[in-house]
């Protein structure tokens, strides 16, 4: 019996880790919202909090962001990294990611960069994890 629990120990995380990889408890995004680029790069947020339900994320994408909904998480593919937010004082309940993924803007011809997604990512107090 000892020897199950410890083994049992051994997989446990240092920190709790959801089911998408960061701290807290997430079993998945409720959708997400892609905005239009801006700076070089498009953003798509992925709603992950309790406080979310698609619902309220397309209200939330549709009539405060002005953003294009979509019931699915964000892809991860070509993405120049990601950004977990957690607003302070909130728990888990009000976690969001946002994706990061290079794009031209029109008029300066600026293409963004995984340096420039970790500082869009650090002005929202988040935590920056590259692809």
């Amino acid at each position: 019996m000892l020897a199950v629990l410890t083994a049992g120990l051994l997989l446990v995380p240092a920190c709790n880790q959801g089911a998408l990889g960061y701290p807290g408890v997430f079993n998945g995004s409720a959708g997400s919202c892609t905005y239009p680029e801006t700076g070089g790069y498009v953003a798509c947020e992925d709603y992950l909090g309790s406080d979310y339900s698609s619902q309220v994320g397309q209200s939330l994408c549709a009539n405060v962001t002005i953003g294009t909904w979509s019931g699915d998480a964000c892809s991860t593919a070509n993405a120049l990294g990601s950004c977990l937010v957690a607003p302070i004082g909130t728990g888990d309940s009000q976690t969001v990611r946002y994706t990061y993924y290079a794009s031209t803007d029109p008029d300066s011809g600026i293409t963004a960069d995984a340096l420039t997604a970790q500082t869009a990512c650090g002005l929202l107090g988040g935590t920056f994890i590259s692809q």
